[in-house]
C-alpha cells in the first residue's frame, strides 16, 4: 500500500516490470504438453504458501478478495489514507512537516490485454519475451493534481531534505551475508506505518519462524539442485550452438533483457519532456526487440523444444517440493489449519 514514487524513469520501468509479472510467471512455468498434463496438479507447495501469505496480520489479511472491484478499490483508498496519517504522525515526531497524501489517481496509457504466450512460435516471433514491445502497453497510475508536500520539501536545504528522506524512507542495513536488507524497522516511518497497519507477520510472531525459515531455505537452494543443472547444460549447449554462448541457466537468457532495458532507460530525459521514451511509440527503444529480443527469444524456444525443457524442469521443481512437503508435513498442515481458522 505505501510505496515511494521513483523517478520518472525508474517509474516507467517499474510500471512495465510489473505489467510484465504475469509473462514472466508464465516464461517459469510449463508450456505444450507439459501444461497440459501438470496445470491441473499445480505446484504441490503453493497452498502452503498462500497459507503463510494468509497468516499476515491487518491489511493483508482483511482485503476483500470476494468482494467487487469498487468494494476492493474502496477498501485500499481507506487503507492508504490511514497509512498517510500514521506518516503524517510519525515525521512530526521526527520533527519535519507531512500533509497526507490522498490525492486520487488515475490510469495512464495502457492497452487491450493479450495472454502472454512464450511458448508460441508466432508469437515469439512477433514480441519476444514480451518485455520491451509486447502486446500490451502497462498501465501507469498516477496522482491527480500537484503533491501536498512540495512546497514545504521546495522550502528545505539539501542537508535538511536529506535528513527529512532518512526519516522517511530509513536506511537499508547490511545483514550477515554482507548484503543490504530493509526491514521495517530500518524502512523509516513508512517502513513502520504499514507495520502499525499489519502488524507482525507470521515470521515475526513466532509460532511458524522456523517453517518460514524453512521455506526461505529451500527456495534459495533448490536452484542449485543436481537435475535442473543437468537440465541447464544441456539447453547451455543448444544456445551456444545457435550463436549464444555464456548462459548457464536458461532464465539468464530473458533476464539479460533487463539489462537492455536498463541500459537504454539511462538515457530518459531529465526534464520528462518525452512522454514515449521507453514505450511501444519510441521507435528506438521498439527497435531493440527486432535486433536483439525477438532472436534471442526464438532461439531460446528452439533449446526449450529441443530439450523438452519445460516438462522437464516443472517435474524436477514438483519432486524437490514433495520432498520439502514430506520433511515438513506436520508444520505445513498445521499452518494450512491455522490459516483456516483466520478468515
Amino acid at each position: 500500500m505505501i510505496t515511494r514514487q521513483p523517478a520518472p524513469r525508474a517509474r516507467r520501468l517499474a510500471a512495465l516490470l510489473a505489467a510484465l509479472a504475469l509473462g514472466i510467471s508464465t516464461l517459469a512455468g510449463c508450456s505444450g504438453q507439459a501444461e497440459e498434463e501438470l496445470a491441473a496438479k499445480d505446484s504441490p507447495l503453493e497452498k502452503y504458501l498462500t497459507a503463510m501469505q494468509l497468516l499476515g496480520h491487518g491489511s493483508f489479511a482483511a482485503f476483500p478478495q470476494d468482494g467487487t472491484p469498487a468494494e476492493q478499490k474502496a477498501y485500499n483508498e481507506q487503507v492508504h489514507r490511514e497509512a498517510e496519517e500514521l506518516v503524517a504522525r510519525c515525521m512530526a515526531e521526527a520533527g519535519f512537516d507531512y500533509t497526507p497524501d490522498v490525492r486520487t489517481t488515475q490510469e495512464v496509457g495502457g492497452s487491450d490485454t493479450v495472454d502472454y504466450e512464450p511458448d508460441n512460435r508466432d508469437w515469439v516471433a512477433a514480441y519476444g519475451y514480451g518485455m520491451i514491445a509486447g502486446p500490451s502497453e502497462p498501465v501507469e497510475v498516477r496522482p491527480v493534481g500537484p503533491d501536498p508536500n512540495e512546497p514545504y520539501l521546495s522550502s528545505l536545504s539539501q542537508a535538511e531534505r536529506d535528513a527529512y528522506d532518512q526519516a522517511m524512507w530509513g536506511m537499508p542495513q547490511l545483514n550477515e551475508d554482507g548484503e543490504y536488507e530493509s526491514t521495517w524497522q530500518t524502512a523509516g516511518c513508512r517502513g513502520w506505518a504499514q507495520h502499525e497497519l499489519d502488524g507482525d507477520s507470521p515470521q515475526e510472531s513466532g509460532e511458524f519462524a522456523q517453517l518460514a525459515d524453512a521455506i526461505n531455505r529451500f527456495e534459495e537452494t533448490s536452484s542449485s539442485d543436481p537435475g535442473y543443472a543437468a537440465l541447464d547444460a544441456e539447453w547451455s549447449s543448444c544456445m551456444a550452438e545457435a550463436g549464444y554462448g555464456g548462459f548457464q541457466k536458461q532464465q539468464e537468457a530473458r533476464e539479460s533483457i533487463f539489462a537492455v532495458m536498463d541500459t537504454y532507460y539511462q538515457n530518459y530525459p531529465t526534464d520528462d519532456s518525452d512522454p514515449d521514451f521507453g514505450t511501444p511509440r519510441d521507435s528506438e527503444y521498439v527497435k531493440l526487440a527486432r535486433t536483439v529480443e525477438i532472436p534471442l527469444a526464438l532461439a531460446d524456444l528452439d533449446c526449450r523444444e529441443q530439450t523438452d525443457y519445460r516438462t522437464r524442469h516443472t517435474r524436477i521443481q514438483f519432486d524437490l517440493e514433495e520432498r520439502f512437503i514430506a520433511d515438513h508435513r506436520e508444520e505445513l498442515e498445521a499452518l494450512v489449519a491455522q490459516a483456516g481458522q483466520s478468515r
